[in-house]
């Protein structure tokens, strides 16, 4: 999935508006220790 569509199907399932969304997504790509790491993968 990319990242657009994640963020939309974030704020589908959570109720939040697109830049809180968006934010979240920023928080899990930057401090989340597996998504740096084998980011090329995914």
């Amino acid at each position: 999935m990319n990242k657009i569509g994640f963020i939309k199907e974030l704020s589908k399932e959570t109720g939040y508006n697109e830049p809180k969304c968006i934010l979240i997504n920023n928080v899990i790509e930057n401090y989340f220790i597996f998504v740096r790491k084998n980011k090329n993968k995914l």
